[in-house]
Parts: structure tokens; sequence; C-alpha cells
């Protein structure tokens, strides 16, 4: 044995462990308890590694180590096959239980009954040579009573010895809550010496590192090995697991980074503090990345001396805070995160989901670590930029501005909010706000005829930021005017194209499609009547031109609509309808056939279902599909 132990924080377990391997008959068994995921199985993995080397010479007699897992076992004669299958691999092979059906009918046919068998008439489980480890005795489905009863037979009557290993809280506490003979007197018969586990972080993590694949990726993480560890000793989990599960993950996140991150020494240090902190938390159920936001809002709170951040309220605060332990380093790294976004950290850490066209397009656009073709950006992120470099950056910022290259909508709101920001602080030769304000309303009036409609929803859109980014000045009556004022005209624009594009496809008679329909319930077009878009006669003729089925699908969308409250809309659509019917009652008159019938059709459903839906007498608000949808087999009887 070498004076060097392997295991500088379990050198009290080791020491035992050698003394106990090599008593001759101990007549008890070793509890090895800790924490789930504090690594005891690591530990008696290594340590037997360690007594019984792997030898060239199959054929040399050595003790054999006969492990366990006990996880999920419900009776004794489970444990037996386990162990005669450790003793004799070969019965897990399909070949021997072949083999074992044959044997059965010999066996059978010699009058010997099969159910009444057990296995240790065949074979035998208990070998005094062999070292015994029964793990996750706390999983065991068994009683304690049963499980340790079981155990106990190894020990005092066939001579062996036995290593259990579990978190012996939860199994004194689960049976004392079973009230049944409490888990100190069982135990006493049984367990001989209780060994408690202490964390082997440093060992762990090296052995963690070498099951990786080997690469760069196993390199660089060597690399970090000393900040991983202070971060691990600093979370205080005592979970190994969760220490393997966040290297493994970091490993197929590496494969995303190119050259220019991986030579970026700084960036590559707050992706591994940024990565491995939120890993640690999230695994363990501590925090979720869905709540980074609440989390730095909260910091916020912190700092604030009102009457609404009462001291109770701080205290709250503080003791939901799991990312306050890992320091003020730390935390600014995660409050300030500049690498990936929330739904991305989300993604990757909670989800094992790594969208990799995503984690790409979000990686090259990091301007708080490389310089970005859009000079807003860089500017953005001023406070990683260098002195010197700043006032070009600003100067191309300007010109832009001036040549209006701004056409996406939530970069406008940026360039606007960075506008008042840098004016406020004597960075602009415009010096007031409102010199700022009216420059931007005209940068609107000059490219609000380029928008496009698919360029931007307002209704969906954050007040308070977009691309990951936080609009500067978003709460100063300047920039919300101007977002108004922007929405404004956006939305002119779109509504009129929304509306033309509904015309031609009604004059071509054309069912409206999916899309526009889907539009026609955003809050953008409510105030949108489909009905007012043509004259009554040119409904008419569409309804009278397309087949009856198509024609009731208008009427289907126009009563689905969801007609919200303080609008018009819905009155309106019915003003028409009431149009349309009358000019329907003239052009009965004037058909015959085919043509008529269809007619009363459409004139029996408006004066039926359309009137129950959204005629005077109907609620306004969004009626349900129940009571607005008519059935197809309805229509077939009108017809």
């Amino acid at each position: 044995m070498s004076d060097q132990s392997n295991f500088p924080n379990n050198m009290h377990i080791e020491n035992f462990l050698d003394y106990y391997t090599a008593l001759t008959a101990p007549h008890y068994a070793v509890l090895l308890t800790g924490k789930w995921g504090i690594g005891k199985t690591f530990f008696i993995t290594k340590y037997m590694e360690k007594i019984f080397p792997k030898q060239e010479d199959e054929s040399e007699k050595i003790p054999k180590i006969i492990k366990i897992s006990l996880n999920g076992v419900q009776t004794k004669d489970e444990i037996d096959d386990m162990i005669i299958k450790e003793f004799h691999p070969f019965m897990n092979k399909k070949s021997a239980r072949l083999t074992g059906k044959i044997f059965s009918s010999l066996l059978k046919s010699q009058g010997i009954d099969l159910d009444n068998l057990k296995t240790d008439d065949f074979f035998n489980i208990y070998h005094p040579e062999s070292i015994y480890i029964f793990d996750d005795l706390e999983r065991c489905c068994m009683p304690i009573e049963a499980s340790l009863g079981y155990i106990n037979s190894f020990v005092e009557n066939n001579n062996c010895k036995v290593i259990i290993i579990g978190n012996e809280e939860e199994i004194a506490s689960y049976a004392d809550n079973q009230k049944k003979a409490s888990y100190k007197s069982i135990k006493e018969k049984v367990i001989g010496k209780t060994l408690r586990m202490m964390p082997e972080t440093e060992n762990a993590l090296n052995y963690f590192l070498e099951q990786l694949q080997k690469g760069e990726g196993r390199e660089f993480l060597k690399s970090q090995r000393d900040l991983i560890i202070q971060m691990y000793q600093t979370s205080k989990l005592d979970n190994l697991r969760i220490l393997q599960q966040s290297l493994n993950d970091f490993e197929r996140l590496y494969a995303y980074l190119e050259d220019k991150h991986k030579k970026h020494e700084m960036f590559m240090k707050d992706l591994v503090m940024l990565f491995f902190v939120l890993s640690f938390e999230t695994k363990a159920g501590h925090f979720s990345c869905r709540d980074l936001e609440k989390w730095k809002d909260s910091e916020i709170l912190k700092f604030l001396n009102n009457s609404y951040v009462t001291d109770d309220k701080k205290k709250e605060i503080e003791k939901n805070d799991y990312l306050g332990k890992y320091g003020e380093h730390f935390g600014n790294i995660i409050k300030y995160n500049n690498i990936f976004s929330d739904d991305m950290l989300t993604f990757i850490l909670e989800d094992g989901f790594f969208p990799e066209d995503d984690i790409k397009q979000e990686l090259d656009d990091l301007p708080a670590y490389f310089p970005s073709k859009e000079p807003w950006r860089n500017l953005w992120h001023w406070i990683n930029q260098k002195s010197e470099e700043l006032d070009s950056m600003l100067e191309q910022f300007e010109q832009d501005f001036k040549k209006r290259k701004y056409s996406d909508i939530g970069v406008i709101l940026h360039v606007f909010g960075l506008r008042l920001y840098f004016s406020e602080n004597g960075l602009l030769t415009q010096g007031t706000a409102a010199e700022i304000e009216k420059e931007c309303r005209q940068y609107v009036d000059e490219i609000a005829p380029s928008l496009s409609e698919e360029n931007f929803d307002f209704e969906t859109s954050s007040l308070t930021g977009m691309y990951g980014l936080g609009f500067h000045k978003s709460s100063s009556k300047e920039w919300l005017k101007l977002r108004n004022y922007l929405k404004y005209k956006f939305l002119d624009k779109a509504k009129n194209e929304f509306k033309n594009s509904l015309k031609n496809q009604l004059l071509s008679h054309q069912g409206l499609t999916e899309d526009q329909i889907h539009k026609l319930n955003n809050t953008n077009f409510q105030n949108i009547s489909i009905l007012e878009l043509c004259d009554t006669s040119s409904i008419c003729n569409y309804l009278k031109n397309v087949p009856y089925r198509q024609g009731l699908e208008l009427f289907y969308i126009v009563m689905n609509r969801f007609y919200r409250e303080g609008t018009d809309t819905k009155s309106r659509e019915w003003k028409c309808l009431q149009s349309i019917r009358d000019n329907l009652g003239v052009i009965q008159k004037e058909v015959s056939g085919w043509d008529k019938m269809k007619i009363q059709n459409y004139i029996q459903y408006i004066d039926s279902d359309v009137f129950k839906t959204i005629g005077p007498l109907s609620v306004t608000k969004g009626c349900s599909e129940e009571e607005s949808v008519p059935s197809s087999s309805h229509s077939v009887e009108k017809s």
C-alpha cells in the first residue's frame, strides 16, 4: 500500500477499509454514508481498483468484488439472482437463457418441482474470499429490516466482508416514518462501523475530466480546473453528479465555439463562470434561467432605500438568492451577461437542447468581446471598448443615422435610445433631448414608406429591449413619444397594405388565406372591417359567383373574429351585413335554379346564425366556437 493517500479528505475511511478488508471473518458490515451525489460510489470504485488492480493473468485467483445496486429491488430472490450473475456472467447471455430452458425441461422430466426450487439450491452465493458491496440501500423497495436482515446472513453466518453504501439520513427518516422498529436497533445488529463520506472534489474532477473525449474541449477544461473547483466549492452543493453533468454539458457547448472565441481569454473565462454557476444552481433545483430577469430586478431592490423595500422584503430576497453566495465578481458576470440570452441559457442548461444555428448566431454577435459590424451595437457596449476607438464608432453611428441605414424597427428603437443617452452625456452636438426627438421624428417620416408589414409586431414586442439588449432611456418621455410615433406610422402603412391585400383577394373571387385570417385577430388590425373593404354590390357579386361553401366561409370569418371590447368593428360588420342581406333579397328575384337556391340559403343563414352571433343582441366579445361556427351538416341541411 502507498503511504500517500489517493483520498486526502477521506483518509480515515481508506485506512479503516484497509484494515477491514484484511480481516478473515469480521462478522459485521461497514456502512459508507453521505449525501446523495457526494461521491460514495465513485470513492468505493476507485478504492477497489487500488486494492484489487486488474491482473494480466486472469487465471490468478484474487478476491472477487461483488457489487450490487439495491435500487428498485423488491425481493431477496432478485438480489440472489444478481449475485449469481456476478459470479457467473454467462448467465446474462441469451445462449445461457436458452440452455437454462433445456436444463429446466430435463429437471421436469425427473419430477422436480421448479416452482419451489430456489436459486441457491444450485449456486452458493456466500464466498468469504469475496467482498460484497451493496449500493443504494435507501432506494431499496424492501423494508429496511428485511434488507439488513438479508445482508446479515452474509456477515453473521457466512464470514463474508460487506460494505453498504447509502444515505443514512434518508434511511433513518424513512424507517421512523413507517413506525416500525427503530433504524438504530436494526442497524446495531448488522453494521459494526459507520464511515461518513467527505467531498473528494479534486480527485473526482480529475477523474471526470479524463472521462471526457480527448480533444480541445477536455484540454481547455483542464486548464480551468482551479476556477471550476473554486465555483463548485462556493456552491456548497457537495454533489459530484452535478459537477460531472456540468462538465459534460460544457464539452458539448465547446464544439460550437470558433477559433476567435477560444483565443479570447476574457471571453472564455467569463463563459466558464457564467456557465458553471448557473449550471450548478439549475441542476440543484435552486434556480431557473427563466427567472434571471427577476433576479436582476431583486438585486436592484437590495440597494434601494424606500418604503416599498422593507427590511423583511430584503431578508426574503436574500433568503431566496442562491446566486449571492458567489460574490460580487461572479454575480456581475451573470448580472451583465452579454454572451447568451436568457432563453438560450434555458435551452442549454435546463432543457438539454443545443439549437446549433441559434447558438452560432448568438456567438457571432458578441460586441462586448468582439467588434460588431454594426456601430450601434459596439456603442451599446461602450464600457467594453477602448476610449480611443469610441469617437470613430460614434462618428460612424451618426453617419449611418443621417444616411437612414437603420430599417429594422427594433434597431431603430435602440438607436433612438442611444442618441438620447449620448446627448444627455454631452457626446452629441445637438444639446437637448427635444432636438434629438425632432431629428428622430424626421427619421421616422422618411423611412416609414419602406417599412415592411412583417418587420415588427408591436403587440408582442417588449417595451424594455430587443435582441437581448435593453433600450437606453426607455422610461424617458422623449423615447416613449418616439416609440408611439413610430408605431403610429408603421401601423398606418401596415393597415393600408393589409386592407388592399384583403380587398384584392375578394375582388378576384378568392377566399382569404390562413395568414390573412390569423392577422385579423391581431391587435394591430382589430379595427379593420372586412365587409367595408368593398361596396355592397361587390360583396354580393362575390357571394353569387363563388361556390356556396366558399361564400359561407366569408360569413364564418366575420362571425369568428375576436372582437375586442372598446372597438366598434363588430357593429360595423353587422351594419354591412344588413345591407348585403337587403341586396341579396333583390338579386334573389332576378335569378333562378341553383343560383336562386344559393341566395336563399345565404339570406336564411344571415337571419339565423349570423344574427345570433354578431347581431345587435349578441355580447360584444369573442364568441366561442360552439356558439358561432355552424357545422358542415348544418350547411347541407340549409342547401
